[in-house]
């Protein structure tokens, strides 16, 4: 049966429709262009559901068709699996009446689905919506603008807020963040708290990152866990708690693996699914699908590896790029273009970049070893470890991933709204262009807005990039 909260709230309804097709396309038709696939696809469609029939001419296609090569269609077709499943627990949570708790992208949500609440990740569904739509989110950004939102504002907050406004996704009840990464992000958080008049517990963000600085870090977020159970007065279950820290675990043992093998020459590791690995880091442990993702990556790449083959066109040479900032989240398939039309490997991101041997595994002992552990999680997350402390911490990441993965460029592609960010690019230059003789490319976008710097664009400078590096 279909929920309610997919008709009330359109931002859910528009991703289940997103997963429908991609489900569709990669797990059902299975072939390896929109050619083959539209003239089977189409009397399908005929006899899906009327929501379903009216959206899928708003999908940006050329995502479907990077997703259904096959290089990319077994784990794309894994992933939005998982995320119809967690889209479908988190309308039963809505139907249900249950307390809706806004937890911010550097925590993971077990903790919240131990409480029996409602997790909500806004920024991961404004994320997919961003990628997978013609005109993505663009509609709320303008509209946040015109609000009085500044343009240099984030719009990974700025469209879901907007969106919580209309009524396109539900109003949380509580809200939980960390004052990492940014002021643009606390500043919208703050607004929205004010216009709510709704319960925040802030977990604050030393700037140090030595075991005193930790120490702080974990009982705010301690106490931040606190705080949700006091005002919805529902408790967290440990056994519930565990299974779903068991789920995440098992899916961070594969990103560990799936890092070692981009080490591998050559990287047998499709591009395309660094921004999705993010989004399933968002969701960890929501359902087992996750877990599926992420090994079914893993299997992929290491058969790959075994058989000694790459992710670029065959008889293409390589070029293994870092991208020393991050994807382009209203470009996803931008990696599979870059592979296929300029020769690069995508090693890894500073967005999405999570050191196994630094993070590990969260204990499962008992109810303290479990906060603490997803609070070292946290401490370490997207976003946060590197971007709250010094740049050193970033720039030696960098360096590091350059070396082990034998880096032949690197790229800045930096969000324009990201301040913190635009101290970086001259000195990753001079880190990795002087120092190891990396080229790097830097270039402005808006991680959730294609019209700041259009797709085209973008395009042209990394052909003109890497067209430079193949001819010298």
């Amino acid at each position: 049966m279909r929920q309610k909260a997919f008709e009330k709230y359109s931002y859910l309804h528009r991703l289940d429709c997103v997963a429908d097709f991609v489900n569709l396309a990669c797990n059902v038709i299975k072939v390896d262009t929109l050619e083959e696939m539209m003239p089977i696809a189409l009397p399908m469609l005929e006899k899906a559901p009327e929501y379903l029939i009216q959206e899928v001419p708003k999908i940006h296609m050329p995502v479907v068709a990077a997703a259904i090569k096959p290089k990319n269609r077994k784990g794309l077709g894994t992933h939005f699996t998982a995320m119809k499943q967690y889209l479908s627990d988190l309308a039963d949570g809505i139907d249900a009446g249950k307390p809706v708790v806004s937890h911010f992208p550097s925590m993971t949500p077990e903790v919240f689905i131990a409480m029996d609440v409602v997790p909500l990740c806004a920024e991961a569904l404004s994320l997919y919506l961003t990628g997978s739509y013609n005109d993505g989110i663009e509609e709320e950004i303008d509209e946040s603008e015109a609000a009085g939102y500044p343009s240099h504002s984030c719009s990974f907050q700025k469209a879901p807020f907007r969106a919580i406004e209309k009524g396109l996704l539900p109003e949380p009840d509580v809200y939980v963040l960390t004052t990492a990464p940014c002021n643009s992000s606390n500043m919208l958080y703050q607004d929205m708290v004010e216009k709510y008049q709704k319960p925040v517990f802030c977990v604050d963000s030393p700037y140090y990152s030595d075991k005193r600085a930790f120490k702080y870090f974990a009982e705010e977020f301690k106490q931040a866990i606190a705080g949700v159970e006091k005002v919805t007065g529902h408790k967290i279950d440990v056994d519930v708690l565990r299974k779903h820290v068991k789920m995440s675990n098992a899916q961070f043992e594969y990103w560990y693996k799936l890092q070692e093998l981009r080490k591998i020459k050559p990287n047998p590791d499709p591009g395309m699914h660094r921004a999705l690995d993010l989004a399933a880091w968002l969701l960890a442990g929501s359902n087992e699908l996750w877990v599926d993702y992420m090994k079914t990556l893993y299997e992929e790449a290491k058969e790959r590896a075994e058989n000694r083959i790459g992710v670029i066109p065959e008889g293409m040479k390589e070029i293994r790029t870092l991208h020393t900032y991050g994807w382009t989240a209203h470009t996803l398939y931008l990696p599979d273009w870059i592979e296929d039309n300029c020769g690069s490997s995508m090693m890894e991101c500073g967005l999405s970049i999570y050191p196994g041997n630094l993070v590990g595994l969260v204990d499962t002992t008992n109810l303290d070893t479990m906060l603490e552990g997803l609070a070292w999680r946290s401490y370490n997350g997207v976003m946060h470890r590197t971007v709250m402390s010094f740049a050193d911490l970033h720039i030696n990441d960098m360096v590091n991933v350059a070396k082990e993965y034998q880096a032949d460029a690197a790229i800045f592609c930096g969000n324009h709204t990201c301040k913190w960010g635009w101290t970086y690019p001259k000195m990753l230059d001079d880190a990795l262009q002087d120092n190891l003789g990396i080229p790097c490319l830097t270039l402005e976008t808006d991680i959730m807005d294609k019209r700041f710097t259009p797709r085209e664009v973008l395009f042209a400078r990394f052909s003109e990039f890497f067209n430079n590096l193949r001819e010298s």
